[in-house]
């Protein structure tokens, strides 16, 4: 084969493999992206970097029973009465706001700089820019949502996603007392070398100490990432512990007034107890909080 053949069959294919490699995947050219209709999958990446894609997946709603489930025996009071409620159809980001996507914001002028620092706050903290924002009060949750366009959740429907469908189970994954492999970053086995006196999920071990990137675990049916575990997350209602005697049946908001604001989910830190789906946190909306983050919601 003379020069100028061997010169074009190489220009040839060059072109050739440069056409195939544009004709691939994202994921398989080093990016990962979440699609709602793909399949939960372990530790999943949002994106290689620090880079985080956002998604926002949305839920169709419906009826269901929110509140203490009737076989836990450790139900709080204000649990209680369970009842049943209707949701409009509703959608969530698909993972909890990021510490890059938070830095944007700030960036921008539109949000606070969080507040807090330690061994588990994540703000400037070198490596994680992946992980949750945390360290943030709730009106700059409120004021990140807003830059985009969103807004915080409900607590109803921070409960329906995080049941999945499971009306009766106790935890968000059923009613075992642990989780299975991969399901969320929660206090367990590895909490427990480190802080040996917790109540823990015995059996579980998630690998992490503090909280853990976004979507690290596997997604639930409906798509989402860390609904269980890994942050608390802020909520748009104020709490009241009588409120659910009252709770209207159609798209509950929460009282039109209070001192303290509604966190729902659970965290890295937290003890089997308050894993529960029905479990409510309420907390000072000025304060902020190494265990405490959020994510958004649209109508």
């Amino acid at each position: 084969m003379d020069r100028r053949t061997l010169a074009i069959a190489s220009l040839f294919g060059l072109l050739l493999l440069t056409f195939v490699l544009l004709a691939l995947p994202s994921r398989s050219r080093g990016q990962t992206v979440t699609e709602p209709s793909a399949p939960p999958g372990p530790r999943l990446a949002m994106l290689a970097g620090p880079t985080i894609v956002p998604v926002m997946i949305r839920l169709s709603g419906g009826d269901f029973e929110m509140g203490c489930a009737d076989n836990d025996a450790n139900c709080w009071a204000d649990e209680k009465p369970r009842h049943r409620v209707t949701l409009p159809s509703f959608s969530l980001s698909g993972h909890l706001v990021a510490v890059s996507e938070y830095q944007a914001c700030v960036a921008a002028g539109a949000c606070p700089t969080p507040q807090g620092a330690g061994e588990y706050f994540n703000w400037e903290a070198a490596g994680r820019e992946r992980h949750p924002i945390n360290g943030v009060d709730w009106s700059a949750a409120t004021d990140y949502c807003a830059w985009l366009g969103k807004r915080l959740p409900t607590e109803a429907e921070l409960e329906f996603a995080m049941r999945n469908g499971r009306n009766d189970a106790i935890y968000p994954w059923g009613d075992g007392d642990a989780p299975p492999a991969n399901f969320a970053n929660l206090a367990d086995e590895s909490a427990k070398r480190v802080f040996p006196f917790w109540k823990i999920l015995e059996g579980y071990d998630d690998g992490y100490v503090g909280t853990s990137p976004v979507c690290s675990f596997d997604r639930d049916a409906f798509g989402l990432c860390d609904m269980s575990g890994n942050v608390w997350e802020w909520t748009a209602d104020w709490y009241d512990p009588n409120y659910y005697a009252a709770s209207p049946a159609q798209n509950p908001k929460g009282p039109d007034s209070g001192l303290t604001r509604v966190l729902r989910g659970g965290s890295w830190q937290s003890a089997p107890v308050d894993d529960r789906a029905s479990r409510r946190l309420n907390r000072p909306p000025v304060d902020s909080y190494y265990d405490v983050g959020f994510r958004c919601a649209g109508d």
